[in-house]
């Protein structure tokens, strides 16, 4: 439940914040920022990786009882973070003018940009700690604390934002929202390691060749994850900004919110699932895995279904309600991100939770490495052809591609998830049928259309939508009646486990 709170609690503030931030800097300065912090969290790949390989290691030290090995993994941390900074922050510094000039930072937000940048990117030295003693609270079984820790930290960073804003402080809002936001998580999620789990020891220690040597493995996975996210989400917006404006980069950032409640969606009940795996497995009970991947397969297919349909339906609405007018520009950006997100979540994400329960990672090892070179071939030969639409093109044609080779890999090896996978698919071609249909059918909402308008026409048409998506599902024999309620009541409370 903590995870679910803390998640909801920085989707609510964010939805919040966004319109006040356009409406005080205009969609350039809005771009702007997202162009500075997509640099700041591409030159952060490296952070969240050592975030990643020092949850695998706290959680087998916490499962030894080792304390001597949590306070020396503890310094590990402290270095590489201390390191990551070292050679981040000058880097950001001295190529601050290069940078801006690239991200095509317009005139009147250059001066703040040019020393916001470096200061944005030094802040990933407190980031950087505090993915230690995160990764040290989900280690010793206490993610919901960690989560709710750093939701915290981003409501405080979304609040000090608007304060800032209603001050007049401008675009350096951002900034200190980042920075007070940073330092809430560093400071709590200290104290609350201390108070849980005793003293901690804060002097950073250089790691052994040998340790180096056992983690190399999962170091280099979660590396390419972390590459493969960067390359579909941040590089986009670096490219669009680049290649055409600060604006078009907003543009993007709209849509990709939008289009983040796709994956946001299933990863609550991708969790559990996890779990459920890891237990069947360890118990050899192989009806019992193929049961839970049907169910998952339907549950998600379902969800995830009707949240596409309805953002595809109903997108012009939901920006009118969200930053007070129609921007022609984010529905076909929304579009083609939704048709990545929803074919990689209804095709893989089933097939990912077992794997990943199961302890069979290197599929999807295969799977990220094929979207990121698919991804940079196609980045390459697209975007000086058709510039920042490109990029996205060949985000979500990697993202098509990989999640194809991902099904063969996954068909060749578990035999059990063939009949689910057939489920996937028609469920993936009931959607995007459904999405088009929606788009044919509704009326667009008027440019001059206000909140109120558009909260009418929600609630008019959003039950509707839900009801005409429902109704294809039980026709096309995909689900039952019956049996969708079952499941959601068995999903939900597995979902409120964990």
């Amino acid at each position: 439940m903590g995870i679910m709170l803390g998640r909801a609690l920085v989707i609510l503030t964010g939805l919040v914040a966004i319109p006040v931030v356009i409406d005080s800097l205009g969609m350039d300065g809005y771009g702007a920022w997202e162009a500075v912090y997509a640099v700041c969290l591409t030159m952060g790949v490296v952070q969240s990786t050592m975030g990643g390989v020092l949850l695998w290691r706290f959680s087998q030290a916490f499962g030894r009882g080792s304390s001597e090995e949590i306070q020396r993994l503890v310094g590990y941390g402290l270095f590489v973070a201390l390191c990551i900074s070292c050679l981040t922050t000058p880097t950001a510094w001295i190529f601050r003018e290069q940078l801006t000039a690239l991200l095509r930072i317009p005139a009147e937000f250059h001066s703040a940009a040019v020393i916001a940048l470096p200061c944005v990117v030094g802040c990933m030295l407190i980031g950087a700690l505090t993915e230690v003693f995160a990764a040290l609270l989900c280690g010793s079984q206490r993610s919901g604390v960690s989560n709710l820790i750093l939701s915290s930290g981003n409501v405080i960073n979304n609040g000090v934002v608007l304060v800032a804003l209603l001050c007049g402080a401008g675009f350096w809002s951002l900034v200190i929202g980042y920075a007070v936001g940073l330092s809430f998580n560093l400071t709590t999620a200290y104290i609350v390691c201390r108070r849980l789990l005793g003293p901690i020891r804060l002097s950073p220690k250089v790691p052994s060749w040998e340790e180096l040597r056992h983690v190399k493995g999962y170091v280099g996975f979660m590396l390419m994850h972390g590459t493969a996210v960067t390359f579909r989400d941040q590089l986009d917006k670096l490219i669009m900004a680049a290649s055409q404006s600060t604006a078009s980069t907003a543009h993007f950032s709209l849509a990709s919110r939008l289009a983040g409640f796709v994956p946001l969606i299933c990863g609550f009940v991708y969790t559990p699932v996890i779990a459920a795996a890891g237990a069947l497995h360890s118990r050899g009970d192989h009806e019992g895995l193929k049961r839970l991947y049907w169910d998952t397969t339907i549950i998600v297919g379902c969800l995830v279904g009707l949240c596409a349909v309805l953002l595809v339906a109903l997108n012009d609405r939901l920006m009118v309600l969200w930053v007070g007018h129609v921007v022609q520009e984010v529905p076909p950006l929304l579009y083609l991100l939704l048709l990545g997100s929803t074919t990689a979540v209804l095709m893989t994400g089933a097939g990912t939770a077992l794997c990943k329960g199961m302890g069979m990672v290197r599929m999807e090892g295969v799977y990220i490495a094929l979207m990121l070179l698919v991804n940079g071939i196609l980045k390459i030969t697209l975007v000086p052809w058709l510039g920042g639409m490109g990029t996205v093109i060949a985000s979500v044609g990697s993202w098509v591609l990989g999640s194809m080779v991902f099904v063969f890999l996954l068909r060749m090896n578990l035999p059990m998830v063939r009949e689910g996978m057939a489920i996937s698919a028609r469920m993936l071609l009931l959607v995007l049928g459904c999405a088009l249909a929606s788009v044919w059918l509704i009326p667009g909402l008027p440019a001059s259309a206000g909140r109120k308008q558009a909260i009418c026409s929600l609630l008019v048409l959003g039950p509707i939508v839900a009801l005409a998506f429902g109704a294809a599902v039980v026709a096309s024999g995909l689900v039952s009646v019956k049996s969708l309620r079952a499941w959601s009541r068995r999903s939900m409370k597995a979902v409120g486990r964990g």
